[in-house]
């Protein structure tokens, strides 16, 4: 049942983007721009692939810890191909979104199959909690041992008596701005328990809304 709900929820941001992708090859004004616009569905689809992949992990990780050997991977490569993915979905909006770091090469020794999850799901929220030509602010670095990765919005913010309710699966503010199914940061905290890091909730000191930071 885990499985499915998050699978259900997971599936639901990458099918939004191709469909964005059909629409906007369909109105291509030539052929150049379509050639364009259908080169970025085929990638898309390739990143629906890899979702399924991940997933997968994800759900065998959760029945069995040991199967997994950690791999070192440059975080700040990930970072940019799902802020790419996601960004058909902000450009929507009119939102800008921001990567910073004050490294060129950021490495972590991790499950890279799992950090995906974590990443996307974290801008995805940012996106819906935005309002229109709202910012996002997405930053990483190293500090000590540990990676941080800290994603920040513009958005109406979270009360702090239910900040870390947020995290609970199917839990939805009561604030009526965007529906969803309350599983996405659900999603976060499991998949960055199963890669042995620690979450946390702020406001955001720059933007007014939503902080995240993810170690």
């Amino acid at each position: 049942r885990r499985f499915t709900a998050t699978a259900s929820h997971e599936m639901r941001t990458p099918v939004s983007v191709l469909k964005v992708n059909v629409q906007n090859a369909l109105k291509a004004r030539d052929e150049q721009e379509r050639i364009q616009l259908l080169h970025e569905l085929d990638a898309g689809v390739d990143r629906t692939g890899r979702l399924i992949n991940q997933l997968l992990t994800m759900s065998r990780l959760e029945q069995d810890d040991h199967g997994y050997a950690l791999q070192e991977i440059d975080l700040l490569p990930v970072l940019r191909e799902e802020i790419a993915a996601l960004y058909p979905l902000a450009l929507q909006k009119q939102q800008n979104i921001e990567l910073t770091s004050d490294v060129s090469c950021l490495p972590l020794l991790t499950v890279p199959q799992l950090v995906p999850l974590v990443v996307r799901n974290l801008v995805d929220n940012a996106i819906k909690y935005a309002p229109p030509a709202g910012r996002i602010l997405v930053s990483a670095r190293a500090e000590g041992d540990s990676v941080q990765i800290s994603v920040e919005d513009s958005g109406p913010g979270v009360p702090p008596e239910e900040q870390q309710k947020i995290f609970e699966r199917f839990y939805r503010i009561q604030n009526g701005v965007v529906s969803g199914s309350g599983l996405g940061l659900a999603i976060v905290r499991r998949t960055v328990e199963l890669l042995g890091g620690a979450v946390r909730v702020s406001t955001s000191a720059s933007l007014g809304g939503l902080c995240i930071q993810v170690s």
